[in-house]
This record gives C-alpha cells, sequence and structure tokens, in this order.
C-alpha cells in the first residue's frame, strides 16, 4: 500500500502539471496574438517611397519595371535587396494600438517627428524609442503603435545607403574591353585577349578576372571627398556593348580599395578580398612574381 500511495501521489502531481501546462498555454498565444500588422498594405503594392530622415536630405525612391530607382534629389540605381528589407514595415507587429490624443503627440516625440516615412500615400510617423523592449513609437493616422526600433535605423540615414552597390549596372550587360594601368583586355571574336604578353595568361584566369569584375559590389558608397590638392584621372575604363557606355574609375586607395566613379562622383568601398582580384591579373604560373597589377 505504501507503494502504490506513492504511486498515486505521483500521478496526481503529474495531473497538476499537465493541467498547469494547459492553463498557461492559453495565456501565451492570447499575447501573441494580441500584435497585429501595422499596416493592410503589401510589398508589392508600393510603388513610391518617400524618407525623410531627422538630419539628413529628404529623398524618393520609385519602382520602374521591377527595379527601383532614387529619382530625389539625384537619379541612381536603387538597391532592391535594401529596399525590400525596408518595406517588411508594411507588415511588421504592431504591440498595441491607441487612439492619440493631441496632447499625446509631443510626450512620445511624434512632433517634431524624429523621421517620416511615406509609402504610397500612407504616412508614418516615427517618434522615441521605447528603450527596455527595443520599440518605436510610430503614428499613422491618429493611432500610436510601437514596433521594432530596426526600421529607424533603416531611415534615419542619407540617400547614399541606399544606392545599389554593384560597380557595373545591372544584368543583362556585355563587357567589351577594360583598360587598367599596367593591362588591358579586349574582346575580340568572343576571346579575350590581354595586352601585353597574351601568351602569359590562361583563358580561365581572365575568364575569372571578368566574372570578378561583373559582380563586384561595394560594401558602402559615399559622396566623393576630394583630399587637398588631389587631382583625379581614369586609372580604370571600362568599356559596354550592352548598354553601351564607358565607365571610368579612379584609383583613390588600394588598401582599403576605393574606387571614384568619375561621372557620378561616387566613392565605392570595395571589401577586402576584391582588393587584389579586380586588379591583378594572374599568369599561367602561381608565384608572386607572376602577377601583374597597377
Amino acid at each position: 500500500m505504501h507503494k502504490r500511495h506513492w504511486l498515486n501521489l505521483g500521478l496526481l502531481v503529474l495531473v497538476m502539471v499537465l493541467g498547469g501546462i494547459a492553463f498557461v498555454l492559453p495565456e501565451n498565444q492570447s499575447q501573441v496574438k494580441s500584435s497585429i500588422p501595422l499596416t493592410h498594405l503589401t510589398k508589392d503594392e508600393i510603388t513610391k517611397i518617400i524618407i525623410t530622415p531627422n538630419q539628413h536630405q529628404a529623398f524618393t525612391l520609385e519602382k520602374q519595371n521591377q527595379q527601383w530607382l532614387i529619382t530625389q534629389p539625384k537619379r541612381f540605381l536603387a538597391n532592391n535587396i535594401k529596399i525590400g528589407m525596408l518595406l517588411d514595415i508594411v507588415n511588421t507587429d504592431s504591440y498595441g494600438n491607441y487612439r492619440l490624443n493631441s496632447e499625446d503627440i509631443s510626450k512620445f516625440g511624434l512632433e517634431p517627428a524624429q523621421a517620416k516615412l511615406q509609402l504610397n500615400q500612407t504616412e508614418i510617423i516615427f517618434g522615441h524609442a521605447e528603450a527596455l523592449k527595443q520599440r518605436h513609437y510610430v503614428k499613422i493616422g491618429h493611432t500610436l503603435h510601437m514596433i521594432n526600433t530596426r526600421f529607424f535605423s533603416d531611415i534615419n540615414t542619407d540617400f547614399y545607403n541606399y544606392i545599389d552597390l554593384k560597380l557595373l549596372p545591372p544584368a543583362p550587360i556585355i563587357l567589351e574591353q577594360l583598360q587598367l594601368p599596367k593591362f588591358t583586355l579586349n574582346k575580340q571574336q568572343q576571346q579575350w585577349q590581354v595586352t601585353p604578353n597574351p601568351q602569359d595568361y590562361a583563358t580561365d584566369a581572365i575568364a575569372d578576372f571578368i566574372n570578378q569584375w561583373q559582380y563586384a559590389r561595394a560594401i558602402r558608397i559615399t559622396a566623393y571627398q576630394a583630399q587637398a590638392n588631389e587631382e583625379l584621372k581614369p586609372d580604370i575604363i571600362i568599356k559596354l556593348q550592352q548598354p553601351q557606355q564607358t565607365l571610368k574609375f579612379a584609383i583613390k586607395s588600394q588598401q582599403p580599395l576605393v574606387l571614384v566613379n568619375l561621372d557620378s562622383r561616387l566613392e565605392y568601398y570595395l571589401p577586402e578580398q576584391l582588393q587584389q582580384t579586380l586588379l591583378t591579373l594572374t599568369k599561367k604560373t602561381s608565384t608572386d612574381s607572376d602577377q601583374i597589377s597597377p
């Protein structure tokens, strides 16, 4: 009987534990369901974005033929990936939504606004951060929401952070010629030729070099900042057959590798692994002496 007593007691404890779990789960589920999407918009229907940062110039992005462009204050190809991440805001969770009274607007940092984001005709006004839970107060119409604070970082920036990071135009492109300070590649009858000393280079090495340029991406882009007595010259000239275009870059620095597009006056900061592959063409032998570089 003693053993049976302990067995019954153990079963009773197990039932109580399971009952407790069953009691707690609905409460947790109701908390999850308490968050709602911030808007009823979908990412695909957004065709125009206006970003008004607090300490930078406002800028406009517009979608044309599935490609985003910066259209104001200057015109540049935009970074589709970064914009896609920004547009996650349309269905991000809103943790609580409250009807705002006029006296509450300044209390939450909404007037003056800390930043503004307009998606088509919907305006999202950013206020102060709620530091404890890493959320930001935002206002849509007369309603106050709290959302993940990362979206404030996405818009409280200048338009240079939304420029496409690729050095060359988007695909499809056809390269015709690459001129670097100490060697040139020309495409002749669908074959690439190197001058000088074409016999020194393997076909695979040339193809890899071309691919590195076609897909090269910067890690960041800034406006060109002229140094004292600095005169830019075209160190690298790239001729495209499609689209018909000639791109000219100056090598501002080799370590880190910084290229300046002489037409757009943008500085491209390249990742460390591209410092050699964009400027050096490997010969058939693999020793360090068998490379040429600017």
